[in-house]
């Protein structure tokens, strides 16, 4: 019995001592491009991104993550990006953008819901949601050019303010 609750002990404070991480995206860092952070996070880690242009369409399934973009202070630095998609099969990925231009892509929620998009630049691109699951997301202080937002008929409660 008391080996079972050493163990059992361990084991919690084990898992009590692990946390979130962050990714460092940049031409001289480990992480080069932002899918291959993406590839490599956990389920609530946030990837950091550095100023750039970051050619790429990025994907993300089976997890939550937060993308965010370079500051300086209280300045953002804005990467660009081409866009995000959240994969809506099999309706398990999610996660929240700050702080970047994202042109021609855009960014597509096609699963869960409780994404947060803000103070982003998107040219000639949409934010999308998608479907019932993919409710209850805030949509704040983003600039559009010749872009927009589309919310689904079945995508509900979503906060759209400050655009």
């Amino acid at each position: 019995m008391k080996r079972i609750l050493i163990a059992l002990i361990t084991f919690l404070l084990l898992t009590s001592l692990a946390s979130a991480a962050t990714l460092q995206v940049g031409p001289k860092l480990h992480y080069k491009t932002i899918q291959s952070a993406v590839n490599a996070a956990q389920s609530g880690d946030t990837i950091y991104v550095n100023a750039g242009t970051y050619k790429e369409y990025v994907s993300v399934d089976d997890k939550h993550l937060i993308f965010q973009g370079q500051k300086t202070g209280n300045k953002y630095l804005y990467p660009s990006v081409s866009g995000f998609c959240f994969d809506p099969y099999p309706n398990t990925g999610s996660g929240d953008v700050n702080g970047f231009k994202i042109t021609n892509g855009g960014i597509f929620y096609g699963g869960y819901g409780h994404n947060i998009v803000r103070n982003n630049y998107l040219t000639n691109c949409y934010i999308y949601t998608q479907g019932q699951p993919c409710s209850n997301n805030v949509i704040m202080n983003n600039q559009f050019t010749n872009a927009g937002i589309t919310l689904y008929s079945e995508s509900y409660d979503n906060v759209v303010t400050g655009n």
